[in-house]
């Protein structure tokens, strides 16, 4: 038992940092897609297209929510795998129904290593086009070895902004012709933020403690800086984000730093660590630091799980759902919502019915 913890918890280190670089986005491997050699292999893909029914391979998850958004979803033949290392976790926690029900049926392989992904595992799909994220760096090499065996890539911009993930829908949607479908997609979005942000405009602002993951051993926390999406979420939501001002765009700091910044909400994102809620909820209230600040004093401290999360950790179109999702955690008087607890946890099972409508739905 004790092995099996130490490798979660070690596991769940390593999807931090992967975490952190896909989110942050790295914009120096962006400008690849400005090289001719990609807007000659640009043209040779539309052409791909236009000739036949197009063999789509995604190499992100935030990457298949995009194409089921512009209605792609039937010309995927692969995807990333959603549990690599072999840890148990539920596919319905990682992709979208739909997505789960494709690969079932055996319609996408999902044999790919996000993190590493091999040259070999993505030929072998026979694709047309492969989407790639830019964020990874092992994605970023596969590039030019794919377009030199004639396979058409593009490299997505993951963006640290919401606006930013909004120019890359639109980018794919141009790529397959679905111009329209995109812009619909982004206003659809917009429209949803704008909505929250006219609810919460007259609300007290509060302030919101976002943990990336929390280190009990260490007494450190793994936060957001300004310069993410996800800072940007709270924001939007009617929150501040008290480690706005940081420079750095995944600061680690001490949990005496973040008591300091008095926090009104704890937010704590799982990323598939098997954090236990209970466990991690009565810890943060004895702590003489944490359990000082008005977020646990008041237990106003919140677990998201499973898809839940990934509202705030991929930089795709259901951004919009946590920013509205958000919203409610910070305001449930003001949207008439109630959560069960302490601890408060939303998971696969229980978000949805705190959002008024869907993205991708």
């Amino acid at each position: 038992m004790g092995t099996t913890l130490k490798s979660r918890r070690a596991l769940a280190a390593i999807l931090i940092v992967i975490v952190a670089v896909s989110v942050t986005g790295l914009s120096t491997y962006a400008v690849i897609n400005n090289q001719k050699s990609t807007q000659q292999n640009y043209l040779l893909g539309l052409v791909l297209f236009q000739l036949g029914q197009p063999r789509i391979v995604s190499c992100a998850a935030n990457i298949d929510e995009i194409l089921y958004g512009l209605g792609l979803e039937e010309y995927m033949v692969g995807c990333v795998d959603h549990d690599p290392y072999g840890m148990g976790y539920s596919m319905e926690d990682y992709y979208l129904p739909r997505i789960v029900e494709l690969i079932l049926a055996g319609k996408i392989k999902n044999e790919i290593n996000w993190w590493s992904p091999s040259l070999e595992s993505i030929v072998s799909l026979n694709p047309t086009i492969v989407l790639l994220d830019s964020g990874v760096p092992a994605q970023v090499s596969l590039y030019s070895s794919l377009v030199s065996q004639g396979i058409y890539s593009f490299l997505v911009p993951q963006g640290t902004r919401i606006s930013q993930i909004e120019v890359s829908i639109l980018q794919i949607g141009s790529l397959f012709k679905r111009s329209s479908v995109a812009q619909a997609l982004v206003n659809k979005m917009e429209t949803k933020i704008s909505t929250i942000q006219e609810n919460v405009s007259s609300q007290t602002t509060l302030n919101v403690l976002v943990c990336v993951w929390i280190d009990f051993d260490q007494h450190q926390i793994y936060t957001c800086g300004n310069n993410t999406f996800l800072s940007e979420i709270v924001q939007k939501a009617g929150g501040l984000n008290v480690f706005y001002d940081n420079t750095q765009s995944w600061p680690v700091v001490t949990f005496v730093q973040a008591a300091t910044k008095n926090p009104d909400k704890i937010i704590i994102l799982d990323h598939y660590a098997d954090l236990d809620p209970t466990m991690t909820y009565s810890k943060i209230r004895s702590d003489p630091n944490l359990g000082s600040t008005p977020a646990a004093l008041n237990n106003e401290i919140y677990f998201v799980q499973g898809q839940a999360e990934n509202l705030f950790s991929r930089p795709g179109p259901r951004v919009a759902e946590g920013v509205e999702l958000l919203a409610n955690i910070l305001f449930p008087a003001l949207f008439n919502e109630t959560f069960i607890g302490p601890p408060y946890i939303l998971d696969t099972g229980n978000y949805k019915s705190y959002l008024e409508s869907f993205i991708l739905e």
